[in-house]
Formats: C-alpha cells, structure tokens, sequence
C-alpha cells in the first residue's frame, strides 16, 4: 500500500496555514514504517521517501527557512533522523539549513543536528549523509551555523561521525569497504577543514582539530588495518597522511597517542607503502617541517620538533 501526504503546516492553528507557509511531504512504500515530521516556524521544508518495511524515519526543525531534503530510505529496518534546532541546552533555533539523509541496504542508522550559534543567527549549514550497504552508522552535530559536512559510506558495518562549533568548519569523510571507523572533531574552533578517505576494511582514523585559521588536514588509507590520529589545537597547522598497505600507524610519542600539532604554522606529510611501518610524530613549536616517506615493510621514523 503506497501512501502519499501533503501537508502545508500548521503551528497555531489552520488559519496560519499561508504565514506559516511549511510544508511536509511524506511518502511511503511497504509495510511497518514510521515517518514523523514536527515542524515550528516559518518557511520550513520536509520531504522523507520511505521504500521498504520497518524503517524509522523523523524531522523536527525549529526555526525559519529550513529545508530538509531527501530523507529516503530504500530497504528495510533503516533509522533515520534530522533535528535541525532546539538541542544541545538554551533552545536555540536553526536558521537556513539543509540537511540530506539517503539509505540505500538495510539497518542502517543516520542521525543529522544541526543548529544557529544564537536564536537570530542566520548562516547557511548543510549536511548530507549518504549510505549505501548494511548496519552503517553516521552521524553528525553542529552547535553553529555555516558549517558543512558530508559523509558518504558504501559497504557494511563502518562508523563515521562529525562534530563542528564555531564556524566556518568543513568536514568531508568517505569510507568505501567494511568496519573502517572515522570521526572528526571540530568543536572550539574555526576555518578547518578536514577530509578522511577510507577504502578497504577495518581501518581507524581519526582527526581533532582544535585550533582555527584554515588547519587543514587530510587523511587518506587504502587497504587493511591501518590506524591514523591527529591533534592540531594550533592555528594554521596543514597535515597530508596517506597510507596504502596493512597494519600501518601514525601515533604520537607514546603508545596510544595522537601525532601532535601543538604549535602555530606547522605542515606534517607522511606517506606509507607497504605494511607494518610505524610514524611517530610531535610537533609543538612554531613554523616546523616534517615529511616522512616509508617503502616498503616494518619501517620506524621518530620525529619530534620543539
């Protein structure tokens, strides 16, 4: 049974129908699926596709001028979310917004939050998750307006995730391949930018970027196994790590740390071919260099700058 709903929304009461002037469209397709939209302000746009059995879908905006498109769902026990202002304390609204969730395979969860810094803020965000396979999980949260994130996942079992405050952020991660994990955190800071590029399966990365004035850092893993984590809580910091291989490692100094950007106007390049290298890197002075190149198997560099 195919169900399709139109509704030009509604806050008060019928009669604010043309001031309110938002508008939800909902459409349905299988058995068992749930699909809610709240809406409360002016000018707000909702449209969830449901195309299978038991997906859950939900939008909740508060605020004006907001547009959540394509929340769709095709396949069967998929979650999806969109709340586009009032969370995270203070009832803030969100103002300008788009945000786009797509599922393509089964129980797949996606989750999209975003709102203004203040009531009256009025920078455009827009976030857009697209999943194509089984039992991936994505999320993002942006406590500001003007930010940007995209996820893109294609195969089972991956996990990514965005946070961003404070603005302009960008945050960019595609994973193509199975159980790889990425995240990004961009909270208390500004004018980063931020990209990780998994392919093949169960590689960790992992990017903190605390700092502001266009820290950029790109992330890059091609094969099995690899783990990469990054601080930069400096200004001004550029990172490129790319590892193709199995069972590579960028770390800090000691086990389990991050490799560190501690300081202001640092660039860190490493590059890793093969298996089994291991990159260790601390850099918490000013203006500092260091590039690392490892062919070949079971390789060791240490840098430290201060």
């Amino acid at each position: 049974m195919k169900k399709s709903i139109l509704i030009f929304s509604m806050a008060f009461c019928a009669t604010f129908v043309m001031a309110q002037e938002n508008e939800a469209v909902v459409t349905q397709t299988g058995n068992n699926n749930v699909g809610t939209t709240t809406q409360t302000g002016l000018r707000n746009v909702a449209i969830t596709s449901q195309d299978g059995n038991a997906n859950r879908g939900t939008v909740d905006q508060t605020g004006n001028d907001n547009f959540a498109a394509a929340l769709r769902q095709a396949g069967n026990l998929n979650t999806g979310t969109i709340q586009q202002g009032d969370f995270g304390g203070g009832n803030i609204q969100s103002n300008n917004a788009l945000a786009s969730i797509d599922q393509s395979g089964n129980e797949n969860n996606a989750v999209i939050r975003q709102r203004q810094g203040f009531p009256s803020g009025t920078a455009v965000s827009i976030h857009l998750i697209e999943q194509i396979g089984e039992r991936n999980n994505a999320s993002f949260e942006t406590f500001n307006g003007g930010n940007f994130g995209s996820i893109y996942q294609e195969g089972n079992d991956n996990v990514a995730s965005g946070r961003q405050s404070n603005q302009p952020n960008e945050i960019i991660i595609d994973q193509v391949g199975n159980s790889n994990q990425a995240s990004v955190n961009q909270l208390s800071s500004r004018d980063n930018f931020a990209l990780i590029d998994q392919s093949g399966n169960m590689n960790f990365a992992n990017i903190n970027q605390q700092g502001s004035l266009n820290s950029f850092a790109s992330l890059e893993q091609s094969g099995v196994g690899n783990l990469a984590s990054l601080v930069q809580t400096g200004d001004g910091n550029d990172a490129i790590l790319v590892q193709d291989g199995e069972n590579n490692l960028i770390r800090g100094v000691n086990v389990g740390d991050p490799a560190l950007q501690l300081g202001n106007n640092n660039l860190l390049d490493v590059l890793q071919s093969g298996n089994g290298n291991t990159a260790i890197v601390s850099q918490t002075s000013d203006l500092n260099i260091a590039s690392f190149t490892q062919i070949g198997n079971n390789n060791t560099a240490t840098v430290i700058q201060r």
